[in-house]
């Protein structure tokens, strides 16, 4: 079983930093980034 993992980055004061790693075998149904709000799947799916 592969193991993903992926780094989320925000754009903050015009700068991208890391927000942080999320694993794929997470099971957080959902991901809040500083007032932005992504499904879990939506992140993954996006990145395939």
């Amino acid at each position: 079983m592969d193991k993903k993992e992926i780094e989320v980055l925000t754009l903050a004061n015009g700068t991208y930093e890391i927000y942080g790693v999320f694993q794929s075998q997470d099971t957080l149904s959902s991901i809040v980034l500083k007032g932005f709000h992504f499904k879990v799947e939506e992140v993954f799916c996006s990145l395939m």
